[in-house]
């Protein structure tokens, strides 16, 4: 079944990254749900109940906000797919890995909508560029981690309205 995120949602957003790692090793760090706490900043719990498969359901933290999200797409070490519901919000996250020249490039795209969105939409637009143009993630050495510094690039976001 094809996943992506829903390219017509009030609030979309698309990201694109190069780790100089390989394909594989980005995917373990990536996959391991219960370590993005390590390595994302905004995120302050998450835990994957049962194995990393489609169905399987996970719940974290992220921004103060609690999420129940579950795995759509998994393709490993290609592709990574989930939605998540918090209150008056729906979001599809759909992150792709390719080899190239300088390593792995990681896309990352998010759509959002819901009536909290649809209300808040300019602020919701706001943050999604933020988080394009903080630009920089450090992915912390050892303990799974690549120790290595990403750098972000925005591709495109949809207008405010």
């Amino acid at each position: 079944m094809p996943f992506d995120v829903n390219r017509t949602a009030p609030a979309v957003a698309e990201q694109r990254t190069v780790i100089e790692a390989p394909r594989e090793r980005v995917w373990l760090v990536l996959t391991q749900i219960d370590s993005w706490p390590r390595w994302q900043k905004s995120v302050s719990r998450a835990h994957l109940e049962g194995a990393l498969q489609p169905g399987s359901e996970f719940r974290w933290k992220t921004a103060g906000m609690s999420i129940a999200s579950t795995l759509r797409l998994v393709e490993p070490p290609n592709r990574i797919g989930w939605d998540g519901h918090a209150p008056g919000i729906h979001a599809r996250h759909l992150w792709t890995l390719e080899s190239g020249d300088r390593g792995t490039i990681v896309r990352a795209a998010e759509s959002f909508e819901g009536r909290l969105v649809r209300l808040l939409r300019p602020l919701m637009q706001k943050q999604l560029q933020k988080g394009l143009d903080e630009g920089r993630i450090r992915v912390e050495g050892g303990r799974g981690g690549l120790g290595v510094t990403l750098f972000a690039t925005p591709l495109a976001a949809s207008p405010a309205a």
